[in-house]
Parts: C-alpha cells; sequence; structure tokens
C-alpha cells in the first residue's frame, strides 16, 4: 500500500499550451496520461485505494479522476477568455491538503512513505513562494517525495522543492511524453527504485533568491529583513513593517 497526491495545474497556461501544440487532441493526451499513470498506481496494489470521503463507494475512480480534471482544465481555458489575461496558480493549499491526507493515511502504516506529483504549467510561483518551501521542508520531514513534470519551462521554486525532497523534476518536451516519464519515475515509493530510475539532470538546481518587490530572479545584492524574512533589494520598502532600506544602509553592509 502507498500513498500518491496528484496536482495537476489547472489555470489559463493551459490555453497557451493548446495553442502551441495540437488543441484538443493535446488536451486529450495528457488528461489521458495523467488518468492512466492514476490508474497504474491503483492497480500497483490490492490495497490502493481512492480517497472516497467526497465520493460514493460504489462511484467509478478512474471516470471521476478524468471528470474532474477535465471539468477544471475546460474551466480554467475558459477564465482566461473571459478575463483576457492570466491567473495564477495556487499550489500551497493543494500541497497542504496533500500532506494533510498522507498524515490521515499514515496512521495505518508503520513507517510510511508518500509521493505528491505535480503537473506544472506555470512559470511564476513566487507570491507563494515562503508557503511552498515551508510545506515543502514539512513535506521532507515526513518522508513525502515532490515529483514534477513541467510542462512548460522549468520553476526554480519546484526544482528545489524536488532536491529538498528527494523527488524528481522531469522536463516534458512533448506532451504526448508525459504518460512515459509519469511511468517510469514516479509510480514507486521505494527509494531503492527511486533511485535505480532517477532522471539524470545535467543542470543544478536553482537556489538563487528571488526579489518579493518585483519577482526578479537571480538577486545577488540585497537585503534579509529578520522579521518577516523577506528579500528586497535596495531604495524600496518592506511591505510587511514598513521599513525602507537606502544606499546609507547600503554603504554600512559593506562596510
Amino acid at each position: 500500500m502507498s500513498f500518491l497526491s496528484v496536482i495537476v495545474d489547472c489555470n489559463w497556461n493551459w490555453g497557451l499550451l493548446l495553442e502551441k501544440n495540437n488543441g484538443l487532441e493535446t488536451f486529450q493526451s495528457v488528461l489521458s496520461s495523467i488518468v492512466a499513470f492514476c490508474n497504474a498506481h491503483l492497480l500497483f496494489s490490492l490495497n490502493n485505494r481512492f480517497d472516497e470521503q467526497n465520493f460514493s463507494p460504489t462511484d467509478n475512480a478512474v471516470e471521476i479522476i478524468e471528470s474532474k480534471l477535465r471539468e477544471a482544465v475546460l474551466r480554467a481555458v475558459d477564465s482566461m477568455e473571459e478575463m483576457g489575461g492570466p491567473s495564477g496558480s495556487c499550489y500551497a493549499a493543494a500541497v497542504s491538503l496533500a500532506i494533510c491526507a498522507f498524515q490521515r493515511y499514515s496512521k495505518e502504516l508503520l513507517n510510511p512513505t508518500g509521493r505528491i506529483v505535480i503537473i506544472n504549467l506555470t512559470k511564476d510561483l513566487s507570491a507563494e513562494q515562503n508557503s511552498l518551501m515551508n510545506l515543502f521542508f514539512t513535506a521532507n520531514q515526513h518522508s513525502v517525495a515532490v515529483d514534477v513534470a513541467f510542462l512548460n519551462g522549468s520553476v526554480p521554486i519546484l526544482q528545489q522543492a524536488c532536491d529538498i525532497t528527494s523527488g524528481t523534476h522531469m522536463l516534458v518536451d512533448k506532451p504526448e511524453q508525459l504518460i512515459q516519464h509519469l511511468m517510469e519515475h514516479c509510480l514507486v515509493n521505494s527509494q531503492e527504485c527511486r533511485e535505480a530510475f532517477a532522471v539524470k539532470n545535467d543542470a543544478d538546481v536553482d537556489y538563487r533568491a528571488t526579489c518579493h518587490c518585483h519577482n526578479k530572479l537571480g538577486v545577488f545584492s540585497m537585503f534579509v529583513c529578520s522579521l518577516p524574512i523577506p528579500t528586497v533589494l535596495y531604495n524600496l520598502q518592506c511591505g510587511v513593517r514598513s521599513y525602507s532600506w537606502s544606499e546609507e544602509d547600503k554603504k554600512e553592509e559593506e562596510g
């Protein structure tokens, strides 16, 4: 018996992904890959089961997953057309729920392990950076690995999540290759098996700081406020305690 939580990024980026690729054909390919992966997990052990808290035990798990995903993605594409612009992704709440679900599951077994698989399309998660980092360290503390499949380019904080939790980050060049990545690298919990099928990533994990003021990655000269712990550039104000850093502070710091 093993724990798996799949988090799918359902925001406006789906519309961009479908525009760049084969439209509904790509949508169906990604949807089928996620559903097939979830079904494979259920079949991997007789003890694996679908979390039925919000559904009847007689409902078909695969049909529920497919219908809910389809509704969420189509709703995201429609919202992009209505709003005429992007909407952000909110991973913190989903990751929190996944960790809480694992805690419930962990009471059933000794030394349980689990994994969270994120299907990511967004490129900017700076608004949730602090919350997500705390959650990823919590996941690591509870032996929950975080795997991320990037369908639209890599994101530093999710790379860091994989590194912190001994998970795998996968750059999926073509949407139709998603099922191959998921089956090869995310299906098992055993650390030995995961290491045997680990992705060999040539690039180092990007741990550069991100400025909280204008979401700039790769800040090399900044102050870190000891109270709210934000990273801010010079001549800007800490939004939590209204303190402004100046060039005088910079000169004093450089001493």
